[in-house]
């Protein structure tokens, strides 16, 4: 009898390590899988690779662009998390019995210095990105934001025409 125990310990053994062991390639497959979906669904990882194959960035030259790209996401944080709390403000004026007009006309112009600085640091965020170009890839940066712009222009004219 104690062969055949011995016999069943061994086979649960086996049985709980291959359990573990299928268990363990299915979560590093649907991790792999994860990233790659993450990645692909990323902008910014999107357009970290488009700048890198588009202009053909040395690694000193990527090193540059992403220490910039870091701290201009940064400062965007920081402007955003103002934009929310000015948005918040104003809701909560409005939400006011009697809305204090002053109030909001200050709370706009403040929403709309806020906008200010993000576009500034779009236009610092761009020229950073210019200045770590050889002269050839500042030609091809030029027009790859030259055609973002053209069709963000298109999609603004395209919504004001079918409002």
């Amino acid at each position: 009898m104690k062969f055949f125990t011995k016999q069943r310990v061994l086979i649960l053994v086996i049985i709980f390590l291959l359990i573990t062991n299928l268990a363990t390639l299915f979560t590093i497959g649907y991790h792999r899988w994860m990233y790659r979906h993450n990645y692909d669904n990323n902008p910014r990882a999107r357009i970290t690779k488009f700048i890198q194959e588009e202009l053909n960035f040395s690694q000193k030259q990527m090193n540059e662009y992403q220490l910039s790209k870091k701290e201009f996401r940064n400062n965007e944080k920081k402007l955003y998390g103002d934009v929310c709390v000015t948005r918040l403000k104003i809701y909560k004026e409005l939400s006011q019995q009697n809305p204090d007009t002053i109030k909001l006309d200050s709370l706009s112009k403040q929403f709309g210095s806020v906008f200010t600085e993000i576009n500034k640091s779009n236009v610092k965020s761009y020229l950073k990105t210019i200045a770590i170009c050889d002269e050839q890839q500042k030609v091809k940066l030029k027009g790859i934001f030259k055609e973002v712009y053209t069709n963000e222009e298109k999609k603004h004219k395209e919504s004001r025409d079918n409002d």
